[in-house]
């Protein structure tokens, strides 16, 4: 089967953009293992994203092999289709069903990744749980419309994949697009927004600026990508053209989903290592420093402040390791080597076990 032209470009982009994206990946995954930093949801949700968008690579390639039914019965030099044209044409539009289908779920996979940093990310993002949430709800409802619809343009079903006779414009999926670009516009948006009162905060070094510029314009650029798939009355949008969206789409989402973690910028510093191991959970600091002139423990959980007289420090979870640190000619310490949840208990002003 010779190829055209058309073809041979959509090898290549899928070629250079889908191990761009790979690359990024693996090396977030890499760095983890290197690091010894055990995997975490957002880890594991790499790996899914990985799988998906190895197997979208994989059909692309099948896809351009082997055409769809979105096309005129007869080929391009005008010869009739063959019985092994025509199955392969099926074989073409089932595995663009299910391409359509996996690359949605790549990108909100992504989105999740994203949200997921936002909860971690040093300096900590100071917004309620109850924003989060709805963003997580956003990324849910969004992601089962779009797949709805994709299984919903079509009727009866196999019309998706019906080769002879024509089976009309349904196969075009203009409203999937429509509803797929939209919702995937509006996420995109959504996630740019939500970190942008943390970021015009004034405390910033010109490095530090020049990086968030650098990520608010990606995210902007992600947007203006998604936005230009969005199927116009008269437009016509051909496969190498979204074939190039899509892969460039894939590679920003990827790069932005992961350059945190390869860069190591959503760990806590080694200050806070035991307050993220004691806790199971990844410690969030804060930028406000208090002052107290009051005497003796006051509080050590949930986010207070440890004072003595005259001592100031930044506001944080305490750990058992952080008491002796800070403390260690107490009396408590004195007197015998307490076991970490008897210091705790008396820190918490209770009674040891």
């Amino acid at each position: 089967m010779a190829m055209t032209f058309d073809a041979k470009q959509n090898f290549i982009l899928v070629g250079v953009f889908g191990l761009f994206t790979i690359i990024v990946m693996f090396v977030r995954l890499l760095m983890q293992k290197i690091r010894k930093r055990s995997l975490d949801t957002s880890d594991y949700l790499t790996i899914f994203a990985l799988i998906c968008y190895c197997a979208r690579i994989t059909m692309t390639v099948l896809i351009i092999l082997w055409g769809t039914n979105v096309v005129n019965t007869l080929d391009q030099t005008g010869r009739q289709l063959t019985k092994s044209d025509i199955d392969h044409r099926e074989l073409g539009s089932k595995l663009a069903l299910a391409n359509r289908v996996t690359y949605t779920t790549y990108l909100w996979i992504q989105k999740t990744v994203i949200l997921i940093l936002y909860t971690r990310i040093q300096p900590a993002l100071l917004w309620p749980n109850h924003i989060l949430s709805a963003s997580l709800a956003l990324l849910a409802v969004t992601f089962v419309l779009v797949q709805v619809i994709s299984f919903s343009e079509c009727s009866p079903f196999h019309l998706y994949w019906q080769v002879e006779p024509t089976p009309g414009s349904c196969v075009k999926i203009i409203l999937h697009s429509f509803v797929h670009t939209i919702a995937n516009a509006l996420t995109h948006l959504f996630l740019v927004a939500i970190p942008l009162p943390w970021a015009f905060q004034k405390r910033w070094s010109l490095t530090q600026k020049s990086l968030l510029t650098f990520l608010f314009s990606l995210g902007i650029f992600l947007i203006a990508i998604a936005l230009a798939a969005l199927p116009i009355p008269g437009r016509n949008i051909g496969p190498s053209y979204l074939n190039a969206l899509q892969d460039s789409e894939a590679l920003l989402l990827a790069f932005l989903a992961n350059i945190f973690t390869i860069t190591n910028l959503d760990c806590p510093s080694p200050d806070d290592d035991d307050i993220m191991n004691y806790h199971g959970t990844p410690f969030l600091t804060s930028s406000g420093k208090r002052r107290s002139n009051g005497s003796g423990f006051r509080s050590l959980f949930d986010r207070k402040i440890v004072v003595t007289s005259n001592f100031e420090l930044q506001s944080h979870t305490a750990s058992p390791s952080r008491v002796r640190q800070m403390f260690p000619r107490h009396p408590w310490m004195a007197a015998q080597r307490m076991s970490d949840e008897n210091l705790i208990t008396r820190a918490r002003g209770g009674r040891d076990s």
